[in-house]
């Protein structure tokens, strides 16, 4: 029993919740005195055994292998399963540094941009659809993994962390573990693109994106003039903004442009006559939808590569990508818009 009584009554403090808060305290301790020893250059490059460093702080193997997997998720630690546990940054053996085991969805292992990287000789790239199960015999043997994959779950990125890969997220939102990534920059492009509308004299505009962009909406509200007026929507609204005489589009990938401009098509809807459209994304080796702010397939692959070779810092990065604006006559001024076909 605690000495603090409550108005309520004595409180009661169980041996299994004490207990549990001694482990929890006791592991914390460990790990910060870990990290520390590292801090401090008392422990550098590969760290000794488990049973060696669990004897050194006198702690049982269990506790210290936790505190190793929490400082590796953080970052702080590298653990190589066949090669064991180093500090980052520090070197770590060659055997694998020149292999790239690339995750993708079913049916993309046909990517351009997986293709470019099979073709370069100097990294060996191997090709596995993102699964239920990744065994560690298919991870170990690689030093790099690139992730194309939108459906990969976290658990699975943590355990690539955990096993001290050099993770790299291509053109997906980092997740809360430290990996790398190389992103296109949206947010500057679709703001770009609506401060180029606006000088058309469009004030009225649509982002139109395979999924209902409001985060997105809200950002770029604060960077844009308040004479703007911006909704957010899917491709089935297309209608209705046109109904509601939205008189520029701006569509969040060259998907979505793309099925837009084909959509206005059938309904008979003259680009940019009656209304303009935009987009942004990656392109490849397709031609472009529409005009618009597009990061071209060599510019994606030299910033994957750049990562691959060492080239960006060791802490994990993430390099945002640009691209240019291309033109393809889809943005007509205002005033010479015909926007009901008169």
């Amino acid at each position: 029993m605690s000495d603090y009584e409550s108005p309520r009554g004595p409180v009661v403090e169980s041996d299994e919740g004490s207990q549990g808060r001694r482990l929890s305290y006791k592991f914390q301790r460990l790990r910060e005195r870990i990290r520390s020893a590292i801090e401090t250059g008392e422990l550098n490059g590969k760290l000794p055994g488990e049973r060696v460093l669990a004897r050194r702080f006198k702690v049982n193997a269990k506790t210290l292998s936790k505190a190793l997997t929490d400082l590796a998720a953080e970052g702080l630690l590298e653990r190589n399963i066949g090669l064991g546990t180093f500090v980052r940054g520090s070197s770590v053996p060659a055997r694998s540094a020149q292999r790239c085991l690339v995750l993708h969805d079913p049916g993309q292992s046909n990517c351009p941009v997986l293709r470019a990287l099979t073709d370069e000789g100097d990294v060996q790239i191997q090709l596995q659809q993102v699964g239920d199960d990744l065994p560690p015999s298919l991870i170990n043997p690689f030093r790099s993994v690139l992730v194309c994959s939108r459906s990969i779950s976290d658990e699975i990125l943590k355990d690539l962390v955990v096993r001290g890969k050099n993770v790299i997220q291509l053109d997906r939102a980092v997740a809360s573990m430290t990996t790398h990534a190389v992103m296109i920059d949206r947010l500057t492009a679709i703001a770009d693109l609506a401060r180029r509308l606006m000088r058309a004299g469009h004030h009225d505009l649509m982002l139109i994106g395979a999924d209902r962009p409001t985060d997105l909406q809200k950002e770029l509200v604060s960077l844009l003039p308040a004479s703007i007026s911006l909704r957010s929507g899917v491709i089935e609204d297309v209608r209705m903004a046109i109904d509601h005489k939205v008189s520029g589009l701006i569509c969040t990938s060259v998907e979505t442009a793309a099925y837009v401009m084909a959509m206005l098509i059938g309904m008979g809807i003259d680009v940019p006559r009656q209304i303009s459209v935009v987009g942004t994304g990656r392109i490849d080796q397709q031609e472009i939808p529409c005009s618009g702010q597009y990061v071209g397939l060599e510019e994606v692959v030299q910033a994957v590569r750049q990562i691959l070779s060492g080239a960006a810092p060791h802490r994990p990065v993430t390099l945002w990508l640009s691209g240019q604006f291309m033109e393809a006559r889809t943005i007509s001024p205002v005033e010479s818009m015909d926007r009901f076909g008169g």
